[in-house]
C-alpha cells in the first residue's frame, strides 16, 4: 500500500468551543476547526481533549497540551472505570457537553451481512470478506481484498484515509448452535511505526445458509484516559464454552509505543442473538511510575 498523508503545517487550527471539567479543572475539551489560509474549513469539526500540567514558579497554572483526538466519537468512556473529570466532559457524548444539537454516529455494525460465497465456514476468503466500518471507526462497509483496504474514519477524520489490515482468521467455534469464525482487524494511518496504529478489533461472524452476519466487533475494554501512549491491543479471540474469550495488551503512562506493561482477558457472552462484553479480568495492571 502508498502511503497517504496530509500537509498539516500548512493549516490552522481554530478552537469554536471550549469546556473545562467542573470535578478536574486540569482537563478540558474544545471543538476544532481546520482551515486553510485562505480561512477556508478543510476538515471535519473534531474534537480534542485537552490536559494542564501543574507548572513551576509562578505559571502556576501551566500550559494545554492535546492528549487524545481530534476524534468525533470516544468509544466506551461512559463506563464507571473511566476517571470522573473525562466522563464530565464526554458524557453522554462530547458533542452534548460543548453544546451541538448533533453528533456523528458510527453504526455498531452488529446485525451487518455479507455472503460468504460458501457454505463451510472453514472455505471462506477472509482476506477478500467485508467487514463493518465500525471496526475501524467508519460508517461504511469496508471491502478488503488480499488482506487490506483504505477506509474513510467518522471517528478519527483527520486522516485522509485509513489503512485496514485484515482477513486473518482467529479462531472457528460454534455459538448459539451456528459456526462462528474471528477475523482480526488492525487500523492504521499507514506510517508504518506501532505509533500510526489506531486500533485493533476482531469481527466474529456467524454463518448461516451462505451469508455471513456479524454478531459482534470485539474491541480491547481498557478504560479511556489521558496517560495511556497507545491504543490497547487485542491479542488472539477464541470460543469454547460458547463465550468469546478475548486477550488484550493494555498501556502504562511510562510504556513505550513497541510494548504494553498491562494484560486483561475480557469475556464476551451471546445475549439476543449478539456477542456482549459480560467481565473484564485485569491479569497485570500497567506500570505506574
Amino acid at each position: 500500500m502508498i502511503g497517504i498523508t496530509r500537509d498539516y503545517d500548512r493549516l490552522r487550527l481554530k478552537v469554536t468551543r471550549i469546556r473545562v471539567s467542573l470535578s478536574t479543572p486540569q482537563l478540558a475539551t474544545a471543538a476544532v476547526r481546520a482551515l486553510n489560509r485562505s480561512g477556508r474549513q478543510v476538515l471535519p469539526t473534531a474534537i480534542v481533549v485537552l490536559s494542564r500540567s501543574a507548572g513551576a514558579g509562578r505559571r502556576k497554572s501551566g500550559h494545554w497540551s492535546f492528549d487524545i483526538g481530534p476524534a468525533t466519537s470516544f468509544p466506551d468512556s461512559c463506563g464507571p472505570a473511566v476517571e470522573v473529570g473525562l466522563r464530565d466532559l464526554l458524557c453522554p457524548s462530547p458533542w452534548v457537553v460543548l453544546g451541538y444539537r448533533h453528533s456523528p454516529r458510527i453504526p455498531s455494525g452488529l446485525g451487518f451481512t455479507t455472503p460468504a460465497g460458501t457454505t463451510n465456514i472453514r472455505a471462506v476468503r477472509w482476506g477478500d470478506v467485508t467487514v463493518p466500518g465500525s471496526a475501524c471507526g467508519g460508517d461504511q462497509p469496508i471491502h478488503l481484498r488480499h488482506g487490506g483496504a483504505y477506509t474513510k474514519g467518522v471517528a478519527e477524520p483527520w486522516w485522509p484515509a485509513i489503512a485496514v489490515y485484515g482477513g486473518r482468521e482467529g479462531h472457528y467455534g460454534e455459538l448459539g448452535g451456528r459456526p462462528v469464525a474471528t477475523v482480526s482487524v488492525v487500523c492504521a494511518n499507514n506510517g508504518g511505526t506501532a505509533d500510526g496504529q489506531l486500533g485493533f478489533a476482531a469481527v466474529v461472524y456467524a454463518l448461516k445458509a451462505g451469508v455471513l452476519s456479524v454478531i459482534c466487533v470485539v474491541t480491547p475494554r481498557q478504560p479511556l484516559s489521558v496517560d495511556t501512549p497507545h491504543v490497547p491491543i487485542l491479542g488472539s479471540v477464541t470460543i469454547r464454552n460458547g463465550e468469546a474469550i478475548a486477550n488484550e495488551a493494555w498501556y502504562g503512562p511510562d510504556d513505550g509505543t513497541a510494548g504494553a506493561s498491562g494484560q486483561a482477558r475480557t469475556i464476551w457472552k451471546l445475549a439476543g442473538g449478539f456477542l456482549r462484553p459480560f467481565r473484564t479480568i485485569i491479569i497485570r495492571k500497567p506500570r505506574r511510575a
